[in-house]
């Protein structure tokens, strides 16, 4: 038995962690006697880490099964960090859990096939057919704690001989507590399950005296928020805040404002969204206890707007779940749905008939499929191909990094029209409604730089192309008369840093909502509304 963990330590350590050798190499450098000492150092650490826990899980009829499934999981994992550059936390491990098919089926690639197939399911076969000599309960315990003292100790050692070299090396490169499979994958697994399943029993209420400063009067026009959601937009891509490729055409000729130093709370769906719409912000951990919080739209509608939230994307991640709700990702529109998939136009679909018949005041939420990857290529219709030639392949290690930024880039110019027509929409009936668009992607992508694709890094370890974010306004003269909005100095103001912590009480201000929960130093516009009499002296968290 201790040969076959050893082994099983061995291979582990040496096949599924190309990328953790690679940036250990790359951190260090082997530039000496010394430098590869180091690095072997970390080797046999490694090694003798994985066999102290394969020791520890494996007795008796569990050893073939355990290492059967650390292969399987090493190989998934690795495919995975080798084809995307990504690495493995909590967080990751939550898109896994929460996506939906229509997502997930994109990830697999004949590649990963085929790195799964030789490095998971053959290694598997091999294992299954090792003969293992039982040992009498006593032997297999000594040699149990033999192991795991004598590999205890050469570890502490190795650790002491390089102490001042793995100070500086996990100090500085936090990324590879990520990138150690199946330890990463294990760890966030846990992680996870752990938030998830223990939460407080009681679901917490917000904003329970919340209500409008000044109720519409009778005959006024009814107000509409159209918050749009956008999808792995970065604000690197957008023209609007100076990308060398007309990627905002359309949004260039409305009076639109851009937002151009905005940062998401995290670098994936199921981190933002929820912390976008909880008044703890990212410091507090607004996303992790979102689910089980209320949230800006509750506040809305306890103040007596009708809340309304059309989904192109695979749900709201618990942040809509007492509004009303349509999906339309799975609408039966053949001009812009096929394979289980629709194009953003679908949000389109009924929101001209919407506004224009509205009688109460209402905020409505556009959840966009945005420029979701790996197929950025499925995220516009052909006649939005401005961008050539454009990589049309789920496995973007077979495109060129031109190819993939023109099909991405293809993807943000569809947005702009999305994003324009919605414009046009609340324009034409503004004599009947006092409107404003609000639009805020949720993350950012890595498109290749450094190795990385997608997204879903650590923040505190992602490159700012994942979490720096486009974000836009547009107001109708009514609604800016009525709130007493200057909007020169909301354009003014647009170039501060802001991030996904001011969306919950900027919304809040700018519907007249009054409640405790509300805070006027987050409030983007709360210095540019003439009639706000909150102080906002003070810092505004980014």
């Amino acid at each position: 038995m201790p040969w076959f963990t050893f082994i099983s330590a061995l291979w582990l350590a040496c096949v599924y962690n190309l990328p953790f050798w690679s940036r250990v190499i790359q951190a260090r450098g082997v530039t000496s006697v010394s430098d590869a000492a180091f690095v072997l150092s970390v080797f046999v650490i490694v090694v003798l880490a994985l066999n102290s826990f394969l020791t520890l899980l494996v007795f008796r009829g569990l050893a073939r099964p355990v290492v059967i499934f650390l292969i399987f999981v090493s190989a998934v994992v690795a495919g995975f960090m080798v084809q995307f550059g990504i690495v493995v936390d909590k967080s990751m491990m939550q898109n896994v859990m929460e996506t939906d098919w229509n997502e997930a089926h994109n990830l697999i690639t004949i590649r990963l096939l085929a790195i799964v197939g030789c490095f998971g399911l053959l290694p598997a076969i091999i294992t299954s057919r090792v003969r293992l000599r039982p040992r009498p309960a006593l032997e297999e315990l000594t040699g149990k704690l033999t192991v795991l003292l004598s590999s205890l100790a050469a570890i502490a050692l190795l650790f002491f001989a390089f102490s001042a070299e793995y100070s500086s090396l996990l100090r500085t490169h936090r990324e590879l507590r990520f990138m150690l499979t199946p330890v990463n994958a294990i760890h966030a697994t846990a992680t996870y399950l752990r938030q998830k399943y223990h939460r407080p029993a009681v679901f917490q209420q917000i904003g329970l005296d919340a209500h409008r400063k000044v109720k519409s009067a009778t005959g006024q026009k009814p107000v509409v928020l159209v918050l749009v959601i956008g999808e792995t937009a970065r604000a690197g891509n957008f023209s609007l805040n100076g990308y060398d490729r007309p990627t905002n055409p359309l949004l260039s000729r409305h009076s639109v404002i851009n937002f151009s130093r905005v940062n998401a709370c995290g670098t994936s769906t199921a981190v933002s969204l929820p912390c976008m719409f909880s008044d703890l912000g990212e410091d507090a951990q607004g996303g992790s206890k979102a689910q089980n919080r209320e949230g800006l739209l509750d506040v809305l509608a306890r103040a007596g707007f009708d809340v309304i939230w059309w989904d192109n994307n695979s749900g709201c991640k618990g942040v809509c779940g007492r509004a009303e709700f349509r999906n339309l990702a799975s609408s039966d529109a053949p001009d812009l749905c096929s394979g289980g998939e629709c194009l953003d136009e679908i949000l389109l679909q009924g929101l001209e008939q919407r506004v224009s018949k509205l009688k109460t005041d209402s905020v409505i939420v556009l959840h966009q499929k945005g420029s979701h990857g790996p197929a950025y290529f499925r995220r516009y219709p052909a006649r939005f191909e401005a961008f050539t030639e454009a990589c049309k392949s789920v496995d973007l290690s077979t495109c060129t990094p031109e190819t993939i930024r023109n099909a991405y880039d293809n993807s943000i110019l569809y947005t702009d029209f999305v994003l324009s027509r919605i414009i046009e929409i609340l324009a034409q009936n503004t004599t009947s409604v006092d409107s404003q668009m609000l639009y805020l992607s949720d993350h950012g992508e890595s498109l290749g730089e450094k190795g990385l694709y997608l997204h879903g890094i650590p923040k505190i370890i992602a490159p700012s192309v994942q979490f720096e974010v486009p974000m836009i306004a547009w107001f109708s003269e009514g609604f800016a008369h009525t709130r007493r909005l200057d909007l020169s100095c909301v354009r003014d103001e647009a170039g501060n840093q802001y991030s996904h912590d001011n969306l919950f009480h900027s919304v809040l201000g700018l519907l007249d909502v009054q409640t405790s929960v509300y805070n006027a130093r987050l409030d983007i516009f709360a210095a540019c509304r003439n009639n706000d009499t909150v102080s906002v002296n003070g810092p505004r968290r980014s």
